[in-house]
């Protein structure tokens, strides 16, 4: 069963809104209130749209590989990883091209310029 987070809450996607395999629905901030990096729970990674936590936030469903869907494709801005293992971001859809490594229960990231707007796929470690 797939689960979409909402505001740190869980609740079982249904079936009609159930996302494709290995993607997880985005929390906006206008439906929620201005999301922040403190936002993203304990043992899960986050990452954002725009700079400071800001925009659509996509929360790891799991360890494993992910490819963004359309809303995430080319548009990370920012992260914080509080789960187990490394977050690695990619800009290939092979995860072929490395651009930065996040390492659990780090500090709040911004990506840099150069990073920006590139990430493609995601390798979630545990």
């Amino acid at each position: 069963m797939a689960f979409v987070t909402l505001a740190g809450a869980i609740a079982p996607a249904t079936a009609a809104t159930e996302p494709p395999a290995r993607f997880l629905q985005p929390v906006f901030a206008g439906e929620v209130g201005p999301l922040a990096f403190d936002d993203c729970p304990a043992g899960r990674a986050c990452l954002w749209t725009g700079d400071n936590a800001t925009g659509t936030r996509w929360d790891a469903p799991s360890c494993g590989d992910f490819k963004f869907d359309s809303r995430y494709n080319n548009n990370i801005e920012s992260a914080r990883n509080r789960g187990g293992g490394s977050v690695i971001l990619y800009d290939g859809s092979q995860f072929n091209y490395r651009i930065r490594e996040i390492y659990n229960n780090s500090l709040p990231i911004e990506l840099t310029e150069a990073q920006d707007n590139r990430a493609t796929t995601v390798t979630v470690l545990c």
